[in-house]
């Protein structure tokens, strides 16, 4: 997808965060994500014009905004969950019971610095100014609920949410069809920003 959008000519930075790809093991939660977003955004010595995530990456940078003042023009997120579930849904699949499942939901929202009320009920999903947001989700994807399109379209009014079918989890990144309308939804994102620009100019 970073290749594409250099294509249409977008100067596309993407890192492996903590323990994945090439990056060096560590410490690795929803806070990791958040952390090494803002300090790619340091690195580049502005914010970039758009951030494209996938899955807990994604709802990490989404909730970067508040924790740590990630900025951009536009935001998309690829199969990525309403508020941190996956792992509660993991620890459940082992047998974990309600005293571990509460325990793990209090560290989840001490890493978002949230409740998990607040979570639950979309905190990270709020608008921020004037940018825009594109959520993609596939119904056969085994991880992430269908239903976190809708609740994503409500937190977030004007949000462009895709459904698609038969990509599931992972291959919802390399799908031409997801990586043309993303890189769509880009051009048009940049087009708007340049005319409004302009007129304040």
């Amino acid at each position: 997808m970073a290749h594409h959008l250099a294509k249409r000519g977008f100067a596309a930075t993407f890192i492996d965060v903590r323990n994945h790809g090439a990056s060096a093991p560590g410490h690795l939660g929803f806070d990791r994500f958040m952390k090494d977003a803002a300090e790619l955004q340091a690195c580049l010595g502005a914010p970039p014009f758009a951030w494209v995530g996938h899955s807990a990456g994604a709802l990490g940078v989404m909730a970067a905004r508040r924790i740590l003042n990630l900025d951009a023009s536009a935001f998309v997120c690829l199969a990525t969950p309403f508020h941190p579930y996956v792992p509660l849904d993991k620890v459940r699949a082992v047998g974990a019971g309600p005293g571990v499942i509460e325990g793990l939901k209090a560290l989840l929202a001490q890493e978002f610095s949230e409740s998990w009320n607040d979570l639950e009920h979309g905190a990270v999903w709020s608008p921020q100014g004037r940018a825009r947001l594109m959520a993609v989700y596939d119904e056969t994807d085994a991880t992430i609920s269908t239903h976190d399109a809708w609740k994503v379209a409500r937190k977030w009014q004007g949000a462009r949410v895709m459904l698609t079918s038969g990509f599931g989890h992972n291959r919802i990144l390399g799908a031409e069809m997801i990586i043309e309308s993303v890189s769509d939804f880009l051009a048009g994102c940049r087009a708007d920003h340049a005319a409004m620009e302009g007129i304040a100019a």
